[in-house]
């Protein structure tokens, strides 16, 4: 019996399940939509739907009054207060991503595309020579990781340590099976970040700056000044989305353009076309497969009646491969027009980082096909991680070197 068939029928499904890495996934979620629509798994906890027809995840999404986002994981990280702002529902979600919008508006992110390409050169540049090197630990993750710790002024000695711990509460304890086992190991990560963030802000209280965690610690919220746990609540959440999505989505794109030298060549000749790309690429491979909600009301969706209480999972991944919305959704085209594509989620909740990611994106294949614009990615060799958002966390490659450096 298929693997996908199995995992449908002992309700065991799990998005973070380390069978679905090498694209295994899109049998799986495919199968999933086309038997059912709204499923139901008992894995993780006391066991939750899953919900994989864009129809039905794009009314989730923009129904808050029906699907509260807190938690937004399943297993829940086991966070003592709900995560600002992506776990507060209207009508204060507004109020308190007010204080965020400027540094990720449209048009800022758009000014701010050169820094992000002279950030991306001087990191190509730094390995280039080399003819090989890790594309994740070298690129992918070194740029947005600089341009979000730099919008908190974190001091450079500390970044790695940061780095570490964020992404071992997204990667290593969304693997754990044991519910209890997980959350105990969440909480000893969240309490280091917690603490580290907490002593930073009596300084940018005093201070002036205009960094982000400096105008989270002078801003305003309904009338009163955020209190110490909820600037920490902000700071962790805008640290790891600020990053963890633009790395990813940067390493499935340069495996995917490793392996289409058509495609990337076409980039290269026409960097135009690297922004439609880029939004192919988040519908293809959709690297946070989904995030969950929990039922306010009862009410029916896809056939099946949800009560409240009840957890879902919205499928992003299932979504935007769902072909009752894209023609030819196993086709890869990066001129498809519309592109609807669910990867930044919609509705209240759509991703404010989305312009910051697009922005980075741009910039770094931009910039990467210029200086490389022929490479080799060792697909037996490289490291990919389930979790919250999937990640590719070793990705060696190779190069052919100009005559000149060869000599």
């Amino acid at each position: 019996m298929p693997e996908s068939t199995r995992s449908l029928s002992d309700e065991s499904f799990s998005a973070l399940d380390p069978a679905l890495k090498g694209g295994r996934w899109v049998e799986v979620f495919n199968d999933l939509r086309n038997a059912r629509p709204v499923a139901h798994s008992k894995a993780h906890e006391d066991g939750f739907y899953v919900i994989t027809r864009y129809e039905d995840v794009l009314y989730a999404l923009r129904h808050p009054e029906l699907y509260a986002s807190c938690p937004v994981t399943i297993p829940a990280f086991g966070n003592p207060r709900p995560m600002i702002p992506i776990e507060i529902d209207p009508p204060m979600h507004r109020v308190y991503r007010a204080p965020l919008n400027g540094f990720f508006a449209r048009k800022r992110q758009r000014e701010l595309e050169p820094e992000y390409r002279a950030a991306a050169a001087r990191l190509i540049d730094a390995f280039v020579g080399r003819g090989h090197g890790d594309l994740s630990s070298e690129f992918c993750y070194p740029l947005p990781v600089s341009t979000i710790m730099t919008m908190f002024d974190i001091p450079t000695r500390d970044r790695a340590h940061l780095v570490e711990l964020i992404n071992a509460q997204v990667h290593q304890v969304g693997a754990i099976d044991n519910p209890d086992e997980a959350a105990r190991s969440a909480a000893a990560i969240a309490l280091q970040m917690y603490e580290y963030f907490a002593g930073l802000i009596p300084s940018r209280r005093a201070g002036t700056g205009n960094d982000l965690l400096s105008v989270l610690a002078h801003a305003d919220i309904g009338g009163s000044p955020l209190h110490d746990d909820e600037i920490v609540d902000y700071s962790l959440v805008a640290i790891s989305a600020g990053f963890e999505t633009t790395a990813n989505t940067l390493g499935y794109s340069l495996l995917y353009l490793s392996e289409h030298p058509d495609t990337r060549r076409a980039l290269a000749d026409d960097p135009e076309l690297v922004p439609s790309f880029v939004e192919e690429l988040l519908r293809w491979e959709t690297p946070t497969k989904g995030l969950a909600r929990t039922v306010v009301a009862e009410h029916e969706i896809g056939g099946t009646m949800l009560r409240r209480g009840d957890r879902v999972l919205l499928l992003y991944a299932s979504a935007n491969r769902d072909p009752g919305e894209f023609d030819d959704p196993e086709h890869f085209d990066m001129k498809r027009r519309p592109n609807p594509h669910l990867s930044f989620g919609q509705g209240p909740h759509v991703c404010l980082g989305m312009h910051m990611a697009r922005s980075e994106l741009k910039a770094a294949l931009g910039e990467f096909l210029t200086r490389i614009p022929d490479f080799e990615i060792d697909r037996s060799a490289l490291v990919e991680n389930t979790g919250t958002t999937w990640s590719l966390t070793s990705l060696p490659a190779t190069w052919p070197l100009p005559a000149t450096a060869a000599s």
